[in-house]
């Protein structure tokens, strides 16, 4: 790294280069960086093929005469920086590795515009700024504002001194999954907790119903409510009959529940609506007709 510098810098002593550019922090940063991507390399089992580094040696403009690769070059130029052949591939083996895992990690990875341009900007955008202080100590004790100013000003910009509300939240982590392996609880312990908690393993009793729903529109005329009636009193008969009621539901009810059968799910007493009993006719035990 030190060659490589003094050959751009050439009027700079060495050690105003090292200053300057930090040449030992950054050879060592390199270093470490190389190791952990070659142990990571190692740790995935990615390899590199003999033909893989054959390829490069062979592809580099260094090592050709006419286009062609040169041996004979080839171990001269390895030789001029003080390497061995088998020096020289195993650090092309790494440079490959290093390329592979670079590879894997920015594959996939898509940049948009947006985000270019947003780092653009982040890292280029300057402001010309120019300004003057002004110590407030020369002026506090001898400025004095009335009551009524500070309240005008306040009312001017209430938002400017809006503090929104903010929630202190201190948690701990529970890994459920690794919980139940390590509980034994007894049955004596499940019965006190059950006695303790009684409440939380109770349930109203409840029915589970299906209906079918015709609808009459607010202000219809008798003869379009005598027309549903009559309808209904149809589809009941069915259904006392033994048709199977959901599919009743399916074909005649005109509302969401019709596709599943009119079913309405379990409810607890005085969870329905109350019943109408001028707009309901009687119809088997378990589900309703309404219209």
């Amino acid at each position: 790294m030190v060659a490589f510098y003094r050959n751009i810098y050439k009027n700079i002593p060495e050690a105003e280069l090292e200053r300057r550019f930090k040449l030992r922090q950054a050879s060592l940063d390199s270093l470490i960086s190389r190791e952990v991507i070659l142990q990571e390399a190692r740790a995935k089992g990615i390899q590199v093929s003999a033909q893989e580094v054959r390829d490069k040696i062979t592809g580099n403009s260094a090592f050709q005469e006419n286009g062609t690769f040169s041996r004979d070059l080839y171990l001269q130029v390895v030789r001029s920086v003080n390497q061995t052949p088998e020096q020289f591939e195993n650090s092309q083996r790494a440079d490959l590795l290093i390329a592979k895992v670079e590879g894997l990690v920015k594959e996939g990875v898509k940049v948009t515009d947006a985000e270019a341009r947003e780092e653009f900007r982040r890292t280029r955008d300057k402001v010309s700024l120019e300004y003057v202080l002004v110590p407030l100590a020369n002026y506090a004790d001898t400025v004095t504002v009335a009551e009524s100013e500070i309240s005008a000003r306040f009312e001017k910009d209430r938002r400017r001194y809006f503090v929104p509300d903010k929630i202190r939240v201190e948690y701990v982590r529970i890994d459920a999954g690794a919980m139940p392996g390590g509980a034994a609880p007894t049955d004596a312990e499940i019965a006190d907790y059950y006695a303790q908690h009684s409440s939380e393993f109770s349930q109203q009793h409840s029915v589970r119903a299906r209906h079918i729903l015709f609808k009459l529109d607010p202000g219809a005329p008798p003869e379009e409510e005598a027309k549903i009636k009559d309808r209904a009193a149809m589809v009941l008969g069915k259904a006392r009959a033994g048709t199977d009621f959901a599919a009743l539901a399916r074909e005649f009810s005109q509302d969401g529940s019709g596709p599943g059968g009119g079913d309405l799910g379990f409810f607890a007493r005085e969870q329905m609506v109350p019943s109408s009993p001028p707009r309901r006719s009687p119809c088997p035990r378990g589900a309703s007709a309404t219209w």
